[in-house]
């Protein structure tokens, strides 16, 4: 796994699919729909940024709360914690956090 890529690298990648394994060779696309600045603490003389990213799925597959082996081709693949928020314009919303 990479080191986790910074909220201006999620930036970039707005609209774009990232696509969760489900295991069993299972997998499904999100779209990252949102990142959202969460603001930034120091640890001595280290910037931590806070954000979090919103994903988009289709609407009739609800992923539950869980730790989720998640790859794009520009970013990478990562383990990040998914929580679902619910349905939300004809689509399933997913919230990952960052801090």
């Amino acid at each position: 796994m990479n080191a986790y890529p910074t909220r201006q690298e999620f930036a970039a990648q707005l609209g774009s699919q990232f696509r969760v394994d489900l295991g069993d060779g299972e997998s499904l696309d999100l779209t990252l729909a949102e990142v959202n600045d969460l603001g930034e603490r120091r640890e001595g003389d280290k910037v931590i940024e806070s954000f979090s990213l919103i994903f988009e799925g289709p609407p009739d597959i609800l992923l539950h709360q869980h730790i989720f082996t998640v790859s794009h081709p520009d970013l990478g693949e990562h383990q990040i914690f998914l929580v679902p928020l619910g349905p939300e314009g004809g689509v399933l919303q997913y919230e990952a956090i960052f801090n």
